[in-house]
């Protein structure tokens, strides 16, 4: 470590005949001559190639053959290091290659093991040797060339990470009992030409990583986990946060099986699968699968892009946000080339068994769906217990509610209330309406003067809306619900929310060019005065627009309706018919039948 070391005569014995000493009596043995230290050898050994190509040669090393805690480079000389096998196992901490040329000796049964980080920008002639990492450190990996074979001792834990822009592992092995996990690093690439195998630790490709298996090869998982740690996000999915599993080259697909062990999907996309799909069988647990699409699935009566068929109950109980695209991520019905016929017989989930557990799709999307259960029934691409012969059960489900809301808010402005909602799916979905009242608890009334539908993003079956309430007076509290009517006349309400205008909160801004807008009109009531007669109706209750309670027992509600005027246009779409306009009414339409006008009210009764 460049230190001046002392020395020390211990006794009078530990000096010798041919040299002079002076000491006195004064001073007699032990005598220190300086501070002690210790001798500390080199960290870092260099090959030299002084001697000849032999790794085990100590002089062909600057600081001797190196050893679990000394790191080695090797960069080009005249003398390339060579390992051959029936010497020992070649060992190092770290091993750097430069611009150097290591090359393990065929048919020696070479090893190269390393106790550090490899990184290779050199060449590695490695044969039919083995480079094995070990030891319980976290240990990173790179190379510019293809790595023929890379095994691992690593069973008391440590992370292996893949650092390399891009980088091809032939053969990857990860043994029995192992207890490290192996990550590919965001913005890298993990080229598997001949698949994987994983019978124990972690295989994790983090979000924005790749992982790129040969074609018609297999990622096999029976013992230990695999998974993604991307970004569980809502359609329209960004794909720079995934971790993606694709095929190597330009053609062909892969497989998938866990028999054993766990896959814990978070954030990805699984792209060109084969037919099979995804498939958890044996005794393999599905512990999350969440925010992630599978991409260009074969168009094959026979594919099946989710398979469960094991008899561990799966831990997944709803999984969020998933799509099916047999055209690239975030397709639609309408824009995708590749989507199969709703009459196809495909399957999205094929369950045979999943213990007894069941597993239900919330904010699912994809570009096999026309939008409407009329032309596709999403019942009919699962198998699953109401099939026979399963105990597992699987909901995709347009369900109750045709919408899948992401999100609802109201927010007070000077003189103004916006509504404002995103919606992840839309399904069989006609419009909604938006209720206000000045109680939480009741007295709600319609305040949209027609069905506000999905104009601007129809094609995509999601969309943002917004309504504008300016029939608002500030320093009042109101709330608001809205609701969602499918074709088939099925409502469903969401909310409600509240807002506070005031002056200090100024003017309200505009909508976001996206988004699907109705704006009420200051003094928008145009209902007709309640008919009272010469006695005042204490419980006399004005719901707007010409609807009165006018009296209310234990068992029974009146209500008195004087709609306001009707007005009629001549119809756009035939200019033989007219639309009848009632303010305050909404019309619903149902194919084939004539558009109704109808005001929905939500009045308060006691329980």
């Amino acid at each position: 470590d460049g230190k001046t070391l002392g020395v020390q005569i211990a006794a009078s014995t530990d000096v010798v005949n041919d040299q002079s000493y002076s000491i006195s009596g004064s001073t007699a043995p032990p005598l220190n001559l300086g501070n002690p230290g210790n001798i500390v050898g080199s960290s870092t050994t260099i090959w030299t190639g002084t001697t000849d190509t032999d790794w085990f040669t100590a002089s062909n090393w600057s600081a001797g053959i190196p050893d679990s805690g000394k790191d080695c480079e090797i960069d080009n000389v005249a003398n390339d290091p060579v390992i051959n096998g029936g010497s020992g196992t070649a060992i190092c901490k770290s091993v750097t290659i430069g611009s150097g040329i290591l090359t393990l000796q065929n048919s020696t049964s070479a090893v190269l093991e390393v106790h550090g980080n490899y990184a290779n920008t050199g060449t590695l002639n490695q044969n039919d040797g083995t480079l094995r990492l070990e030891g319980s450190a976290d240990q990173n990996i790179s190379s510019n060339t293809t790595i023929d074979s890379l095994t691992f001792d690593k069973t008391g834990g440590g992370i292996v990470q893949a650092t390399s822009s891009s980088m091809t592992i032939t053969n990857l092995t990860i043994p029995g009992g192992s207890n490290f996990e192996f990550r590919v690093q965001s913005g890298k690439t993990l080229v598997l030409p001949n698949g994987l195998s994983l019978p124990a630790g972690t295989f994790n490709i983090q979000g924005g990583a790749t992982l790129e298996i040969g074609s018609s090869q297999n990622i096999l998982v029976t013992g230990g986990t695999f998974k993604t740690s991307g970004t569980n996000d809502a359609f329209t999915q960004s794909t720079s946060n995934k971790g993606t599993i694709t095929r190597q080259g330009a053609s062909g697909t892969w497989g998938f099986n866990a028999s054993s062990g766990s896959v814990d999907l978070v954030g990805f996309l699984i792209d060109r699968i084969d037919t099979s799909g995804l498939q958890i069988t044996g005794t393999a647990d599905l512990i999350n699968f969440d925010g992630g699409q599978f991409t260009n699935l074969t168009n094959s009566a026979s594919t099946r892009a989710l398979q469960l068929n094991t008899s561990t109950n799966i831990t997944e109980a709803t999984a969020t946000n998933i799509g099916w695209n047999w055209d690239a991520a975030n397709s639609t019905f309408a824009s995708s080339c590749c989507k199969p016929d709703p009459t196809d017989t495909y399957f999205l989930v094929h369950a045979s068994a999943c213990g007894s557990g069941t597993l239900t799709f919330d904010q699912w999307f994809g570009d096999f769906w026309p939008g409407s259960p009329s032309d596709l029934d999403t019942e009919d691409k699962i198998q699953d217990a109401d099939d026979g012969g399963s105990t597992c059960q699987v909901t995709i489900a347009a369900s109750a509610s045709p919408v899948s809301l992401l999100s609802l808010s109201a927010t007070g402005y000077n003189g103004a209330v916006t509504v404002d909602w995103v919606t992840g799916s839309e399904n069989n979905h006609a419009g909604f309406n938006v209720y206000r009242s000045e109680s939480l608890l009741g007295g709600y009334i319609q305040v949209n003067a027609e069905l506000i539908r999905n104009f601007k993003n129809s094609t995509n079956f999601q969309g943002t809306y917004r309504y504008t309430d300016n029939d608002v007076d500030n320093g009042k509290s109101y709330f608001y619900y809205i609701e969602d009517i499918a074709f088939n006349g099925t409502a469903v309400l969401h909310g409600p929310v509240a807002a506070f205008p005031n002056a200090a909160a100024g003017a309200a801004p505009s909508a976001d060019a996206g988004a699907n807008e109705e704006t009420s009109e200051t003094g928008t009531e145009v209902g007709n005065d309640p008919v009272q007669g010469p006695v005042n109706n204490p419980i006399l209750t004005d719901l707007g627009n010409g609807v009165h309670i006018i009296a209310k027992t234990h068992n029974s509600i009146r209500l008195e309706v004087i709609p306001p005027a009707a007005s009629y246009t001549i119809a756009s779409w035939d200019a033989s018919f007219k639309d009848a306009n009632i303010a305050g009414y909404t019309k619903t339409t149902t194919e084939g039948h004539p558009e109704l006008l109808e005001r929905v009210l939500m009045i308060e009764v006691d329980g």
